[in-house]
Formats: structure tokens, C-alpha cells, sequence
């Protein structure tokens, strides 16, 4: 081979890299001549063995000519007159070169981990696990006797790993001021995690203050959490209330500050930082940023706790700058921010007059933030946003990043592109029994897939999707849960957080892009150890992405199902029926949802032109 043919390893003058090429040279002849095969004399051996060499082939042209095809067949022939010492030579050879091949490309992935490690929070790689864990009786903590009478109601005698490691420690963490982040898998308990430890500290509260915000991106997600803390607070006598949209805002107005703060009031008139008539509040961002700019004495100056779930997609809702306006919120400056014609009730306070009343001190120690999420983020840039101080740090595993529950069975299913709804018809008819959410990946799939089966007629099926409204979701999971409705194709709307405990499958109709999509589907079953299965309905050209974002997860086992002709056969002949119908049905929907658009338009603009005339009949 020409020497242009050898690699350069380091750029440097005309004569070091002579010597580098000279040296690789050595390098592969001694790998070759270790084999010690006899090689044939003269030069046309020695071309020979040039040119099937792997430095040569690597850079040489696809194509061959006749002569190539000879010398192959030449070493061939040569290969099979060797004596079997020469062929145990040659093998052990080819294995050192194996070997050594194996060795370098172990050491390059060690030191790309090592590479993304170091990219870690120094918090995240001193983290602690609760793998090693094992479940206890809820008697082992010592909480007030209200919590444990409401645990024994809810038929709860355990409480789950996470649950062990993570409550103790905020619990610790409250008293020396340090944050907490936890990411383990969906199902595992997360929710009681934070609950349980927040209505223990304020049990002991004598004022009704504003002391726990908990953030949560979805309306879903937020009564799920509030139905959580209800019991308990109704038991200790603390109150919660949410802020979500699903009521008016007036009427929200009214539940956090009571109808006698509506307007700004006299700072001798109204409670010193603030009034509140809840001591728990569930949000939702975009919500609470509308109070903390609307509503006259809403204050967060007392705040205790901020729970932050679902937290990396929270994080990426930066558009509403919601954790800068609650930070802005609740640390008040120490200088004066007096008004000079009225004090509202949010506002700081004349520090002189906070010396001779000595109540209401604004917020100086800064309040505990609680982390939670099945894919909590690895971008220090996204965590830096949060500002944690002296974070603590729990997590399923330190070998990945997600984790599959050990209680889920994984099944791909493989098919073409036309034959998915095919597919899917019969593997609902298989788990005919059990419960199943079918995932898609848009609104307008999950209505079409919805249409189909509906059509079909042997399933009791609805849709799920944020094109429903907040009563109409709320009743199809009462329905689901109660078993009205056996099967729900829901865009990934209801992919985060929602648990609905009777869910046995998953269904995959849409591969997902990115691994956070899959975990957060499948953990809709499998949740607090009971068994689930996921099935992933895929095409050809999507098995190997599929598989390379899995490698991700540990503990992801996918198993490979097929199905028979005969049974394929046996549901076609409905699903051609319903295809044929199909059509003329989202016809007739889409002409429905504009008109249902346009009523909405006309009536905005009926509203408006109200509203102006009553503003001038005002003036």
C-alpha cells in the first residue's frame, strides 16, 4: 500500500509523521507475521498480502476487477492447504487482534461515560439509590396519629421503597434548608412521598397561611394530586384548594383570599404579608402566574414548600417565567416597599412598623424545593433554572438514566404500515379481559383509531385527548376505572402521571420518538407492583430506533410477538366493514367541530360588544 494509504494520527511537520505512518506500519506486519503463516515467496505474494490487508481495503474502491477476484481465490486455496498447526496459529491471531479490537472499544465507551458524567451536577453523581430498600410497616414512622387512621382507611399497611428512603429525608432536609430531587419510576409512590411529609410538618400550624404550593403541568394531573391530599387534610384540619382553570377565576379568587380582598385594602385593615384561606395549594403555572398578577392580597411570603412534579416537563415551560415570578413572589427584599397612597395586602411592609408589631416577618429562609419526575432532566442548564440549594438526590439506579419496572412485560409486534389498525383489532381481541389505554401520537390519530373502533363494534372504547373538556375527561376515567369502559385511545395527553390503578396494558399504536415517551407511557400499568404488559405496535424502519433509545432503560426486556394468518383472517372481514364506513363519519365530525368553532367565535364576539356597552353606559 502507497503510505498515503496510513492514517495520520497527530497533525506536525513532514517528519513526525513519517514516523507515525512508519510506525503503524510495523505494527500491523507484527499483528500479521504473529500468525507465523509461511508466506509465499516473491513479489506477487507480497502484492497479495498487501493489498488484502485491512489498512488497503478500508480505502480502496468497492469495485473489482478479474484480477482481484483470482487472488482471492488464490488465498483461498492457500488458506485450505494449511497444515492445522498453521490454522491454530492463525485463529489464535485473529483473536489477539479481536481481543485487543474489544479492549479499545471498552476503554473508548468508559471514557465517553466518563465524559458525561462529568457533565453531571456534582449533586446528581453523589446521589443515593433505593434499590437496596425494602417496603416497611407505616406504624415504623412516627406520624400523627390522623395520618396513620387515614392510611389504615385507604387499605395502606406499607409503605414502598422510595417511600422509605425519600420521606425521612425531606423530613431531615426541612430542618437544614436543603433541596431534594427524586427520579424514580412511574408507579412507584412518588406522590405519597412528598404528601405525607408536608401535611405532618404543618399538622402542627396555627394559622391559616399559604405554606405549600404544588405545581403540576396538566388539569389531570392537579385534582389526581389534590384527591391525594384531601383525606389527610380533612383529618388534621388544614385546607387545599387548586387553581387549575376548571372553575371561574372569580370563584378561585374567592377560595384563596376570600371575597372581603377582591380589591387592595388598607395595610391596618388586613392581616400583615398577606391573606390566605388555604394552606395547601395545587396549580397549575399558567394559572398561578394569572393570581400572582391579578388577585389583590395573594402572597406567597409564607411559603414553606414548592413541589415541583413532572418536573423536566415543567422546567421546559419556561414561556410563563413561572419560577422567577414565585421567586420574585416570596423572597422580599429587607428594604422598604412602601406605597405612597395605599399598602395592599401583598406587599412588603415598612420595616419599621414590622419592629413595633413584630408579626408578619417576610420570607427570609428560604422555602424547601421538592423535585419529582419518572425522567427527571441531566441538563445542568434546565436544573440551574431551579436555583436548588444543598440538593439531595434519590434515584431508581445509578447505571442509567430510566428504569423499567421488574412487574412489566414488553411485546413488539411488527407488521406493515397499512396493517397497524389490523394489528391492533386483533391483539384487542387476544386481551379481550383487560383494561387497556392505546396510545397515539396526535389528537387527529386518536379520533380516526376512536371512529374505527367504534365501528367495529366488539370493544367498549372512548377517546381521551385535550380536544375534551375537563367534565368530559373526568367521566370517561370514572367510567374506565369503574370497567364501563374497557379500552382508551388517548393521545399523550394522559402519558404523565395519571394513575389509574386497574390499567393492565399499554398499547404503543404510535412508536415513540424519544425514550421519555415511552416511560411515561408504559408506567400507566405495572404501578405499585402489580403486573402490566406493554405492547408496541411497529413498522420495519422503526424497530431499530426503537431499539436503540430502549438500551437506555434498564431492566427493558422486549419480547417479539407474532400472529397467524388464520387469526388475522378472521377480523378482516369486520375491519374492512368499518374501514369502508369510516370516512363519511370524520366527514360528518369535521363539519361538526367548525360549527362548534364558529358558535364559540360568534359568542366571544357577542361578549365583547356587551361588554363595551356596558362600559359606556357606565361612563
Amino acid at each position: 500500500p502507497s503510505r498515503s494509504m496510513f492514517p495520520v494520527v497527530r497533525f506536525g511537520t513532514p517528519e513526525t509523521n513519517e514516523k507515525q505512518r512508519e510506525k503503524l506500519r510495523k505494527k500491523f506486519w507484527k499483528r500479521i507475521n504473529a500468525g507465523k503463516v509461511s508466506p509465499t515467496k516473491g513479489k506477487e505474494s507480497s502484492r497479495k498480502r498487501k493489498r488484502d490487508s485491512p489498512l488497503v481495503t478500508a480505502f480502496s474502491s468497492p469495485t473489482r476487477s478479474d484480477s482481484d477476484f483470482s487472488s482471492v481465490e488464490h488465498s483461498k486455496k492457500r488458506k485450505a492447504e494449511q497444515t492445522p498447526d498453521q490454522k491454530a496459529s492463525t485463529t489464535a491471531a485473529t483473536a489477539e487482534v479481536e481481543s485487543e479490537i474489544s479492549e479499545k472499544s471498552s476503554r473508548v465507551q468508559l471514557e465517553e461515560k466518563k465524559e458525561r458524567d462529568s457533565a453531571l451536577p456534582y449533586w446528581m453523581k453523589r446521589g443515593f439509590t433505593f434499590d437496596d430498600v425494602e417496603s416497611c410497616l407505616i406504624e415504623e414512622f412516627r406520624f400523627h396519629p390522623s395520618i396513620l387512621s387515614t392510611l389504615r382507611d385507604q387499605n395502606i399497611s406499607k409503605f414502598f421503597p422510595v417511600q422509605v428512603r425519600v420521606m425521612p429525608a425531606i423530613l431531615r432536609a426541612r430542618a437544614n434548608g436543603s433541596d431534594v430531587a427524586v427520579c424514580a419510576p412511574t408507579g412507584s409512590g412518588k406522590t405519597f412521598s412528598y404528601v405525607l411529609p408536608i401535611v405532618q410538618i404543618l399538622s402542627s400550624r396555627v394559622v391559616t397561611r399559604l405554606r405549600a404550593l404544588i405545581l403540576l403541568p396538566t388539569r389531570d394531573l392537579a385534582l389526581q394530586v389534590s384527591n391525594v391530599f384531601q383525606p389527610f387534610c380533612a383529618s388534621l384540619g388544614l385546607k387545599v384548594a387548586t387553581a387549575i382553570g376548571q372553575s371561574s377565576f372569580n370563584g378561585e379568587q374567592i377560595k384563596l383570599v376570600g371575597s372581603d380582598f377582591a380589591d387592595p385594602i388598607s395595610m391596618i385593615d388586613a392581616p400583615i404579608g398577606g391573606e390566605s384561606c388555604v394552606d395547601i395549594l395545587i396549580a397549575t403555572p399558567g394559572r398561578l402566574s394569572d393570581h400572582m398578577t391579578s388577585t389583590k392580597g395573594f402572597t406567597l411570603q409564607h411559603l414553606e414548600f414548592l413541589v415541583i412534579d413532572e418536573a423536566d416537563r415543567l422546567m421546559h415551560q419556561s414561556y410563563h417565567d413561572w419560577i422567577f415570578k414565585i421567586y420574585d413572589a416570596s423572597f422580599c427584599s429587607r428594604k422598604g416597599r412602601i406605597a405612597t397612597s395605599l399598602l395592599s395586602a401583598d406587599s412588603t411592609f415598612e420595616p419599621t412598623c414590622e419592629r413595633i408589631l413584630g408579626i408578619g416577618r417576610p420570607q427570609i429562609v428560604p422555602f424547601q424545593k421538592l423535585l419529582f419526575s419518572a425522567t427527571l432532566s441531566r441538563n445542568p442548564q434546565h436544573l440551574a433554572s431551579v436555583k436548588l440549594r444543598n440538593p439531595i438526590y434519590f434515584s431508581s439506579s445509578t447505571r442509567k438514566q430510566y428504569k423499567i419496572p421488574k412487574e412489566l412485560k414488553e411485546h413488539l409486534i411488527v407488521c406493515r404500515d397499512e396493517e397497524k389498525p389490523l394489528f391492533l383489532i386483533q391483539l384487542l381481541t387476544t386481551i379481550s379481559t383487560k383494561s387497556t389505554i392505546c396510545f397515539t401520537s396526535s389528537v387527529d390519530s386518536t379520533h380516526r383509531l376512536f371512529r374505527l373502533l367504534e365501528l367495529y363494534g366488539e370493544f367498549s372504547v372512548s377517546e381521551f385527548s385535550s380536544s375534551l373538556n375537563q367534565s368530559e375527561r373526568t367521566e370517561i376515567l370514572e367510567k374506565f376505572r369503574n370497567g364501563s369502559i374497557s379500552v382508551i385511545i388517548c393521545s399523550d395527553a394522559m402519558a404523565r402521571g395519571m394513575d389509574i390503578m386497574n390499567c393492565e396494558c399499554v398499547i404503543n399504536y404510535d412508536v415513540p420518538i424519544y425514550i421519555e415517551t415511552y416511560i411515561h407511557r408504559v408506567g400507566r400499568t405495572a404501578r405499585a407492583g402489580q403486573e402490566g404488559f406493554a405492547y408496541t405496535i411497529a413498522v420495519k424502519r422503526e424497530v431499530k430506533s426503537m431499539k436503540k433509545f430502549l438500551k437506555k432503560a434498564e431492566g427493558s426486556q422486549m419480547n417479539r410477538l407474532r400472529f397467524d394468518d388464520r387469526d388475522l383472517e378472521s377480523v378482516r372481514e369486520g375491519y374492512q366493514i368499518a374501514l369502508s364506513k369510516l370516512e363519511n363519519i370524520l366527514k360528518k365530525d369535521s363539519r361538526k367541530q367548525k360549527e362548534n368553532e364558529l358558535t364559540k367565535n360568534s359568542l366571544k364576539r357577542y361578549r365583547k360588544k356587551r361588554q363595551k356597552k356596558d362600559q359606556k353606559a357606565e361612563n
